[in-house]
């Protein structure tokens, strides 16, 4: 019987060399002998099949995985900004991201960190070069001293130990504090809170001198210092005002060059500043 075939692609094995593949195109062919007749012949496959193995298959299908996943990644990120996203307080996208931790040197070693915790700062002392911490004071014992003087209660002390306003000393073995507009200080090594100062007004700008002897501080735009250990303060300057601000800095309002600024170092760290309205008269 004849059998006419088609042109087209077909795989068979060389009789002279049974392990190797070789592709042949078979024309339009006419008395033929069956197929049967034809030796080692296959069912037909393409050249893209015959081309690709599996394992480039395999390659294939997981890099068009991975271009799909990536490129519904981008898609998905991308988002119109909307006035909520920058104007709204409690939608708005934080542009600036986070600030860096707020830390305080107290060698060349070690550090101070107020770490966020239950009920206020938790104050530690980290090592630098290995990041153990521990705490900088007990806060426990402290809140014991300040709620045993006379007019302290349980409660603030408490949280004035844990308070994120502390002010240090150099050497960072004490703590000055404000309660009810009133100056503390804590020592940690002897375990001793001392009330600083008890005069009506606020006390500004507290802190420590270099050698922790004083406390420096402004009240009603006047300049005092406060002896730690004999608890006693002393008026630099009387003539404090709304015009006349000693110990602090503000905006000068007005002609600049009708006002002068007279900066008379009265300590080491802190600066009398007076700012003189325009003529140089008070």
């Amino acid at each position: 019987m004849d059998t006419e075939f088609q042109s087209s692609w077909i795989l068979h094995t060389a009789p002279d060399c049974p392990s190797v593949s070789s592709v042949s195109s078979v024309s339009s062919v006419s008395s033929v002998s069956p197929v049967s007749s034809v030796p080692s012949v296959v069912p037909s496959v393409t050249i893209l099949e015959v081309m690709i193995s599996p394992r480039l298959r395999g390659r294939a299908w997981l890099a068009a995985a991975l271009w799909l996943a990536v490129s519904g990644s981008v898609a998905a990120q991308q988002k119109a900004l909307s006035l909520d996203d920058i104007y709204d307080p409690g939608k708005r996208i934080n542009f600036n991201g986070a600030p860096a931790p707020d830390i305080a040197w107290i060698d060349g070693t070690h550090y101070a960190w107020g770490r966020a915790a239950r009920g206020g700062i938790d104050w530690m002392r980290i090592d630098a070069a290995t990041g153990s911490e521990t705490p900088l004071f007990d806060a426990a014992r402290m809140a014991t001293a300040l709620a045993g003087l006379p007019g302290v209660g349980s409660d603030e002390a408490r949280r004035s130990s844990h308070a994120r306003g502390l002010t240090f000393d150099a050497a960072y073995t004490r703590a000055l504090l404000r309660i009810a507009d009133d100056l503390y200080v804590y020592s940690f090594d002897s375990n001793r809170a001392v009330r600083l100062t008890n005069a009506p007004g606020a006390e500004e700008h507290a802190s420590f001198s270099p050698d922790g002897r004083l406390v420096a501080f402004v009240r009603a735009n006047n300049l005092y210092v406060a002896d730690v250990a004999a608890r006693r303060e002393t008026a630099l300057t009387s003539d404090g005002s709304a015009k006349v601000l000693n110990g602090r800095l503000d905006w000068v309002y007005g002609t600049a060059k009708n006002w002068a600024l007279i900066f008379n170092y009265l300590h080491p760290i802190h600066t009398l500043i007076r700012a003189l309205p325009p003529g140089g008269q008070e």
